[in-house]
């Protein structure tokens, strides 16, 4: 197996972020080493950054719930004589 060579990098990014992304990644038994990693692999590889809007975004929930209602409606006109 090939392994790349370990580095140190510093990034500064906002203290209550960093608590709240270490927290999450042991919550999901991993490090938030481990997730940078991931991200950057995936940057490189896909060369994109991609932001996924998920279901806990209730804003976004209630609109794309709104969006398949109104797909999904059939319009008829009734009229009375």
């Amino acid at each position: 197996m090939i392994t790349s060579q370990k580095i140190n990098a510093n990034f500064r990014i906002e203290e209550d972020l960093k608590n709240s992304a270490s927290e999450l990644a042991k919550e999901m038994w991993t490090s938030l080493s481990s997730v940078v990693n991931m991200f950057l692999k995936k940057f490189v590889r896909e060369k994109k950054i991609e932001i996924n809007l998920n279901s806990s975004n209730d804003i976004w929930n209630k609109y794309d719930n709104a969006k398949k209602e109104f797909d999904n409606w059939e319009f008829t006109t009734v009229f009375k004589v």
